[in-house]
C-alpha cells in the first residue's frame, strides 16, 4: 500500500520519476487497469473508490474516483477496449443494475458516455456504425447543426431537413405563439430577449413542455414589444 509515498491504497501512478497516489485509492486488491481517453479504469475486489461506493469497477478522471455503470456482482479480473465499448471479465454473474452476465460484460450502453463528449454511447454506435468516438461538433448532413445539437433535439443527424428550428410566430391578442417541429422524446422551453445580441441573457418564458412528435408551439404573453425568441430542447423537463 505504500509505493514509496505516504499512502497509496492498492493503486498508484508512476510518472518515470516517482510514484503518486490516485486520491484515496480503493479499499481492496486491483487486478486489472486500463487507460482509456486519458482516464484510468480499475477492476478488482474492492467496493469503495475514493471513499465512495464502487463495486469492483471504478474510473479515475485525474481528480476523483467514480463508479462505473453499477459495477460488478463479484471480483473483476480483466479489462479490454474493443469496438467502442469497455469489456470486463471476472468471477461475477451480474453486472450493472443486477443484469445477468456470466464472467464477461459489456458495460457501456444506454445513456453511458465513455468518452464523456455529451453523446450517449448508444447514440454514437447507431450513427457511426460501430464506435463511440464521434466528434460531437461534426455536421453529418450539412444542415449546419452539429451532432451534439441533433442529439439534444432528437433530430436525425443524416437528414438535412431534420433539425430544431422556429417555423413560425403567430399572435392572438396579447399572446405570441412560437411554432417548431417537436419530438415526443424531448422537452421544450421558450426564451426571449429584447436585444440581440445584448448585455442581458435570454430570459426563460413559462415552464417546459413535452413534445408531441408533430408541430408544437410555446406561448408568451407580452405587451406587443418587439422581441427575439429561441426554443431550447432537452431529454428532461426544465
Amino acid at each position: 500500500t505504500g509505493a514509496g509515498i505516504a499512502e497509496a491504497n492498492h493503486i498508484a501512478c508512476w510518472d518515470g520519476a516517482g510514484w503518486s497516489a490516485l486520491g484515496f485509492g480503493v479499499n481492496g486488491p486491483v487486478h486489472a487497469v486500463l487507460v482509456l481517453k486519458g482516464e484510468v479504469y480499475a477492476t478488482g475486489a474492492f467496493t469503495l473508490a475514493g471513499g465512495g461506493a464502487a463495486d469492483r469497477l471504478a474510473r479515475w478522471d485525474g481528480d476523483a474516483w467514480h463508479e462505473v455503470s453499477g459495477g460488478l456482482g463479484n471480483t473483476g479480473r480483466a479489462l479490454a477496449y474493443a469496438d467502442g465499448a469497455l469489456y470486463v471479465g471476472g468471477a461475477f454473474r451480474e453486472a450493472g443494475a443486477g443484469v445477468a452476465s456470466y464472467r464477461l460484460a459489456r458495460l457501456f450502453d444506454g445513456t453511458a458516455d465513455c468518452d464523456r463528449d455529451g453523446l450517449p454511447d448508444a447514440w454514437e454506435l447507431r450513427i457511426s456504425g460501430g464506435h463511440v468516438y464521434c466528434d460531437p461538433f461534426t455536421d453529418q448532413d450539412g444542415d449546419t447543426v452539429p451532432g451534439l445539437a441533433e442529439y439534444g433535439a432528437d433530430t436525425d443527424p443524416f437528414d438535412a431537413g431534420s433539425y430544431l428550428r422556429i417555423t413560425g410566430i403567430g399572435r392572438e391578442g396579447s399572446v405570441s405563439r412560437v411554432y417548431f417541429p417537436s419530438s415526443s422524446n424531448r422537452w421544450y422551453r421558450l426564451h426571449r430577449a429584447a436585444v440581440l445580441p445584448g448585455p442581458e441573457p435570454w430570459t426563460p418564458v413559462g415552464s417546459g413542455v413535452r413534445g408531441t412528435g408533430g408541430d408544437g408551439y410555446l406561448s408568451d404573453t407580452n405587451t406587443g414589444a418587439a422581441l427575439f425568441y429561441r426554443v431550447g430542447a432537452g431529454p428532461d423537463t426544465f
